[in-house]
């Protein structure tokens, strides 16, 4: 019996998801004349789901990016680290 709900509860997400998405299509996608509102939000949608995938990585060394323009600055500027 528990997994039968599983299921159902499963199903009851994924039709919510395409509802919405049937909703968004109507109103953003499927208009006379869309201009580039539909286009950004799948842009920036996919920017998202990029940052969540890379998150553990990019949590796990914080101060990386950091590091690295210190490093630039002290080549261009032929300074040591201390001098920063």
């Amino acid at each position: 019996m528990c997994s039968t709900s599983i299921v159902q509860f499963s199903d009851i997400h994924v039709l919510l998801f395409i509802a919405a998405f049937w909703r968004w299509n109507q109103k953003w996608l499927h208009v006379k004349k869309p201009g580039f509102a539909p286009f950004g939000q799948m842009i920036m949608g996919m920017c998202v789901v990029w940052y969540m995938g890379l998150y553990p990585f990019l949590s796990k060394y914080k101060y990386m990016y950091m590091n690295v323009l210190l490093f630039v600055l002290s080549v261009k500027c032929k300074l040591s680290p201390d001098e920063l």
